[in-house]
C-alpha cells in the first residue's frame, strides 16, 4: 500500500507546508525617499506629500484626506505653490499638501501609542487620543 499511496501522501505534505501561512518579512516603508525641497523662510527644507503621510500611516491618501475633513488630523501645514489654473470653473486651484519629517514622525508614534496605526484595530483604536495626540505634537513643531 506504500508503495501505491507513498508518493500521495509526500505530496500531500508539500502542499500543504505550500499554503502555510509564512512569517512575513519586516515591513520596511521607504516613506521618506522622496522628498520636496522647497525654500521655507530662506532656508531650504524637506518636506513630504501626502502619499508619504499615508504610506507612513499605511493608510490610503484618500483616508487622511478624509481624516483632514473630519477633523481626525490638522489640515497640512504647509503647501505647494498653486498650479496654474485647470479649466475646472466651480474649483479652487491648490498646491499640494506638504509635511515635515517631525510631523509624519509625530503623526506615526500618535498612531501607535492610539491604536491606530494597526489597521485591524481600527474599531477599537482611540481616535480621540489620536487626534490629541497628533495636534499637541503638530502645534509644537
Amino acid at each position: 500500500m506504500d508503495k501505491v499511496f507513498g508518493n500521495v501522501v509526500s505530496s500531500i505534505d508539500s502542499v500543504s507546508k505550500w499554503r502555510e501561512k509564512k512569517t512575513p518579512l519586516p515591513e520596511t516603508k521607504m516613506w521618506d525617499r522622496n522628498p520636496v525641497i522647497m525654500k521655507r523662510k530662506g532656508v531650504l527644507c524637506e518636506f513630504f506629500t501626502i502619499g508619504a503621510l499615508a504610506e507612513a500611516l499605511g493608510r490610503q491618501t484618500g483616508t487622511i484626506r478624509a481624516w483632514e475633513d473630519k477633523k481626525i488630523i490638522p489640515l497640512a501645514p504647509f503647501r505647494e505653490p498653486a498650479p496654474p489654473t485647470a479649466n475646472l470653473p466651480e474649483r479652487v486651484a491648490k498646491g499640494r499638501r506638504l509635511y515635515t519629517h517631525q510631523q509624519i514622525e509625530a503623526a506615526i508614534a500618535a498612531a501607535k501609542a492610539s491604536g491606530v496605526y494597526e489597521t485591524s484595530n481600527a474599531l477599537s483604536a482611540n481616535w480621540p487620543e489620536f487626534t490629541r495626540l497628533v495636534r499637541l505634537a503638530w502645534s509644537t513643531l
